[in-house]
């Protein structure tokens, strides 16, 4: 009984922090719309909802990992599991620009945006997993 009990908590949890992570992110969004309606090029309002999207995917996916590993009883590992899906994708991103030869330049709003995400789910992600 209290193994179900258990794990309606941690279904509870999950969904909670997946909800406080996509609203810090909608919310981070919407303070960098007025920047990305000014914008031309990458950091246009496509560019805004691109790293957005890509955000709130390695977010919940972060997330659920990071909820399989503390069932396992292996909270480090989680942690860094986590830190290591949230932090992949916008590197990736970074690399790409930069093998395709742009500049950071001409894609400074755009690697704005990307910070700016990062920081706010850097700090909440780290808020929901230390309790």
């Amino acid at each position: 009984m209290s193994s179900a009990v258990g794990g309606q908590d941690m279904a509870r949890n999950f969904v909670r922090s997946v909800v406080v992570l996509t609203v810090c992110i909608l919310a981070t969004a919407a303070l960098l719309l007025p920047v990305a309606i000014r914008e031309q090029g990458t950091g246009n309002l496509a560019g805004l909802a691109f790293v957005t999207a890509m955000f709130l995917v390695s977010s919940w996916i972060s997330e659920a990992a990071s909820l399989r590993l503390h069932r396992s009883g292996s909270a480090l590992a989680a942690m860094g599991l986590s830190m290591g899906i949230r932090t992949v994708p916008p590197l990736l991103f970074c690399f790409y620009l930069a093998a395709r030869g742009y500049s950071g330049r001409e894609n400074f709003a755009l690697i704005g945006y990307l910070f700016a995400f990062y920081f706010v789910t850097l700090v909440v992600e780290t808020r929901l997993a230390v309790k």
